[in-house]
């Protein structure tokens, strides 16, 4: 029998374990939307992002029970790289961004009242360390920019530029864990 503080014995349950840098993001434009960026796309991070059941405490002789509560979902960051071209995801991301709020009239893109039009489902994939096959994946449903950052430029760096995207969404669904 196999001592569980051992080196060995550790080495023998260890599968290798997972990869930060395995994962793709794939992003399902909306109709509204008249570029032609990429669907699925490589990005610099993102995450499978947190949620939370909330509490409600009910209060007895002193004592508090714990209840669960509502569930919350925290938004969904992307630090993504930017490029040239028709496939532009800034470019992307900022017109997507207008429709919803124009960026100078301060109202909503009047082909798109109804706010259902601006939101899509985007899904982010964990990828196994030797196929690329999925180990996990979560579809975040509604999802909209609810903030595209700056692109900052600097003479003195030759790495290339990147960008934050926060998005937010109603739920999320997981669609795969392995």
């Amino acid at each position: 029998m196999s001592n569980a503080n051992s080196l060995s014995y550790f080495k023998q349950k260890f599968n290798g374990g997972t990869r930060q840098n395995r994962f793709e993001v794939e992003g399902n434009w909306p109709s509204i939307i008249t570029e032609n960026p990429q669907t699925c796309f490589h990005v610099v991070s993102a995450s499978m992002p947190q949620s939370d059941v909330g509490i409600i405490q009910i209060p007895y002789r002193g004592r508090v029970l714990n209840l669960a509560g509502d569930r919350e979902y925290e938004a969904w960051n992307l630090v993504i790289y930017d490029d040239t071209g028709t496939n532009s995801l800034w470019k992307a991301f900022t017109s997507w961004s207008n429709r919803i709020n124009k960026i100078l009239g301060n109202v909503t893109d009047s082909n798109n009242l109804n706010f259902t039009k601006t939101k899509t489902n985007w899904k982010v994939r964990q990828l196994n360390t030797t196929n690329n096959g999925t180990l996990r994946e979560l579809e975040l449903l509604g999802c909209w920019p609810a903030s595209v950052g700056a692109l900052n430029f600097n003479a003195s760096n030759v790495n290339p530029v990147v960008f934050n995207v926060t998005m937010n969404y109603d739920q999320f669904r997981i669609t795969k864990y392995s």
